[in-house]
């Protein structure tokens, strides 16, 4: 058994499977909506796709400022397709969420798990402040699952 195993590894070794991953991308956009962006205690809708088909983790970074002091929350929701965009969930199964402290620009990160999946759509941003909220951004890194490399010498 160990020679069969043994035999197994060293023909391995003469064979180097290619890294066929893909780069890891960073896309931007900011998210407009009127002159303060998300008015108080609104919702404003988008569709803004995101294409994952070819990734296995996205990085979602968003960020917000609210006009004045604030405490509140600012969740975004986003809905999956597996038909390549032609259909999103009803509702949505993700959301990322901004949480304020002061009146500072405010960053989230969140990370999603997408086998299988091939768009993402961020649907709304719904604003639980007493005052509107603006500069928001939403960032967008895909990542590559990683490939096995096996190298090994006889």
């Amino acid at each position: 058994m160990k020679k069969l195993f043994l035999a197994i590894v060293m023909s391995l070794g003469s064979l180097a499977l290619p890294a066929h991953a893909q780069k890891a991308g960073l896309y931007g956009t900011s998210l407009n909506g009127g002159t303060n962006n998300i008015a108080a205690t609104a919702t404003n809708t988008y569709t803004i796709d995101i294409p994952v088909g070819e990734f296995d983790s996205v990085g979602l970074q968003l960020s917000a400022k609210p006009l004045s002091t604030s405490t509140g929350t600012l969740p975004f929701r986003i809905s999956k397709s597996c038909d390549g965009g032609s259909s999103f969930e009803s509702v949505p199964s993700l959301s990322s969420t901004i949480t304020f402290a002061g009146t500072g620009q405010v960053t989230n990160i969140s990370v999603f798990s997408v086998p299988g999946v091939s768009h993402l759509r961020i649907v709304s941003g719904e604003n639980t402040n007493a005052m509107a909220v603006t500069n928001i951004l939403a960032k967008v890194r895909l990542k590559a699952p990683k490939v096995l490399h096996v190298q090994g010498t006889q």
